[in-house]
């Protein structure tokens, strides 16, 4: 049996979501978000200002992607992950995500240096794509899951 599923934007993302059989769809949220936030999370990486202070890099290394559910609606953040903080030599800490919204949009002392808004604009034609190839994978891995479950 071959099946066509063409997906041309969110919506139609979500109706075909909610079309699969409770089997496939179950906890497809995550894998298909975590795609569709890569290319926003590659294109972040190369946009990020790598600084020359005393902690170059940083909030480039801190830069991740979560997938969290809020008042039962699951999303997808690219930012700063804790836990990338640093203990510099003159004894301060420096945490990027306690920083990351200040070099993006400045503060009255530092011009605004954005990289988030500006990756999401970039990669906003490569989303969907990674979202249906997210979803694909995640489907041919719970189709092998319960033919080997079947078959046992």
């Amino acid at each position: 049996m071959s099946t066509s599923i063409k997906i041309t934007g969110i919506r139609e993302l979500r109706r075909t979501i909610d079309r699969l059989p409770d089997e496939l769809k179950k906890r497809a949220e995550v894998p298909v978000l975590r795609a569709g936030a890569k290319p926003i999370h590659q294109a972040a990486k190369r946009k990020v200002p790598t600084g020359t202070g005393q902690a170059p890099g940083l909030l480039k290394r801190a830069l991740g992607i979560t997938v969290k559910k809020v008042k039962g609606i699951w999303s997808a953040r690219v930012g700063a992950r804790t836990g990338h903080a640093v203990r510099l030599a003159d004894g301060t800490k420096k945490d990027p995500s306690k920083y990351i919204h200040l070099v993006e949009l400045g503060t009255r002392h530092s011009r605004p240096q954005p990289f988030i808004r500006p990756a999401i604009d970039s990669a906003k034609g490569e989303v969907l794509q990674a979202m249906s190839g997210g979803l694909e994978k995640h489907l041919h891995r719970t189709a092998k899951r319960l033919a080997k479950k079947a078959r046992a």
